[in-house]
C-alpha cells in the first residue's frame, strides 16, 4: 500500500510553506464599518458573516445571468 503523503515544500532559510489545497481564498476590502454592520446583520439573523456574503454573491451573479450554485461546483 502506497501512502499519498505530500511532503511541504521549503521555503527560504528552510521554513516550510503552507499549501492551500482547499478551494482558493479571497479577500473583501471595506470600510470596518462595513463590516461591523454586516456582523450586526448576522447576528440579528441567526447566521454567519459568511452567509450573507454568499447571499450579495448569488444575487449578482443572478442580475448577470449566472448560476452560483453551478459555478460553485466547477461547472
Amino acid at each position: 500500500m502506497t501512502d499519498n503523503v505530500v511532503p511541504e515544500p521549503a521555503g527560504p532559510e528552510g521554513y516550510k510553506r503552507r499549501v492551500r489545497y482547499e478551494k482558493p481564498h479571497a479577500s473583501i476590502y471595506a470600510h470596518p464599518k462595513v463590516f461591523k454592520a454586516l456582523r450586526e446583520i448576522a447576528a440579528a439573523t441567526d447566521c454567519k458573516p459568511h452567509d450573507l456574503y454568499i447571499e450579495g454573491l448569488r444575487l449578482v451573479l443572478r442580475q448577470h445571468g449566472r448560476d452560483f450554485d453551478a459555478l460553485n461546483r466547477g461547472e
